[in-house]
């Protein structure tokens, strides 16, 4: 729950996981967090305001969707809806 729209998925080598450091608190920390949230994208950090509805949950849409629905076909349908205001 709370993944941001587009996640980003993080492999790392053991033995470069040093290397990887900056990048990885960076993606991690509270700063990027806080510009997603500001830019409609919630955070799943405690500590970051995401200034959603109260009550507001945030739920993954499940593998069975993801399975029987053609993502691309869910999304431009979005956008359209989006795109016209409703």
């Amino acid at each position: 729950e709370g993944a941001i729209i587009s996640p980003v998925f993080m492999l790392v080598r053991k033995d470069h996981s040093e290397l990887a450091a900056k990048i990885t608190e960076f993606i991690i920390g509270r700063e990027l967090s806080e510009f997603c949230a500001q830019a409609g994208f919630p955070s799943v950090r405690p500590d970051v305001e995401n200034g959603l509805p109260e009550g507001c949950k945030l739920s993954w849409m499940g593998w069975d969707f993801l399975k029987r629905e053609d993502p691309m076909v869910v999304k431009d349908e979005i956008q359209r809806v989006f795109s016209e205001g409703r």
